[in-house]
């Protein structure tokens, strides 16, 4: 054992001895079993390669001799999947930290949800999995919500996005606007939902049109003012020009 690892440390694979495969050859011709390791190879030329080495050990009268080793290129492979693991990396990053609440609905519940979905509910993630969807929802919008997630998921073609109620935890009412596409789950058909809290956005709605309500009314009642107004300098007027013709002494005056 010692003599091979001798010979491929005086090859040209530094890296080798850093990747760990000289203790991982040399258990393999200790035990004499068969495996396979990554490795990284790093050649003469500086060139550094990801490889599967497969070690076959060599046996005489029953005694380990040596290994044949079979190393293959997986550069291609790894690099694929660093880029794969940078991939998920970023859109988990997105995920999790988006401010819109991203769930999977199947079947009624949630499936898989981000933490902006704990927050606009107020149930944890271990609770919310346990609830029906609809449950969640405001009791005069949930026919709505499950009548066109049912529709979307037999293939008719709904808008995409609309706007209900939710009830959080405490029972206070939370307005959201949903974007949702229907999608493949674990080989079944769910719908991707993206939910957005729009409570405030309501709130100044609301208070917009009030305001505008208490414009209008003032408006009216300004016109009204006015009108009323002209009539009664009609009257006074009219009034003021009968009790110059009137004399004093006559009992009508006092009337006018």
């Amino acid at each position: 054992g010692e003599e091979q690892t001798k010979r491929i440390n005086l090859l040209h694979f530094p890296a080798l001895k850093e990747s760990g495969f000289s203790s991982f050859l040399k258990k393999c011709l200790e035990t004499g079993d068969s495996n396979k390791t990554e490795v990284k190879y790093a050649s003469k030329w500086g060139r550094s390669f990801w490889a599967i080495a497969h070690v076959a050990p060599l046996k005489k009268d029953g005694v380990v001799k040596g290994a044949l080793v079979i190393a293959t290129d997986i550069s291609d492979r790894k690099a694929m999947e660093n880029d794969l693991r940078e991939s998920e990396i970023k859109y988990r990053n997105l995920f999790e930290n988006a401010n819109d609440a991203i769930f999977v609905a199947q079947d009624g519940m949630i499936k898989f949800l981000n933490p902006s979905v704990e927050r606009i509910t107020g149930y944890s993630s271990d609770e919310i999995v346990e609830i029906p969807f609809a449950d969640l929802i405001h009791s005069e919008d949930r026919e709505m919500v499950i009548e066109r997630h049912m529709k979307r998921l037999e293939g008719k073609r709904l808008p995409s996005t609309y706007i209900f109620r939710v009830l959080n935890k405490e029972g206070r009412i939370v307005w959201v606007q949903l974007n949702t596409v229907v999608i493949t789950w674990d080989s079944q058909p769910a719908t991707l939902n993206f939910i957005r809290d729009i409570t405030q956005e309501k709130q100044l709605e609301n208070q917009l049109r009030q305001s505008q309500k208490m414009e209008a009314v003032g408006t009216l009642a300004g016109g009204i003012a006015h009108d009323f107004n002209n009539i009664l300098g009609i009257i006074v007027g009219n009034t003021e020009l009968a009790m110059f013709d009137i004399p004093k002494w006559n009992p009508a005056q006092e009337n006018l």
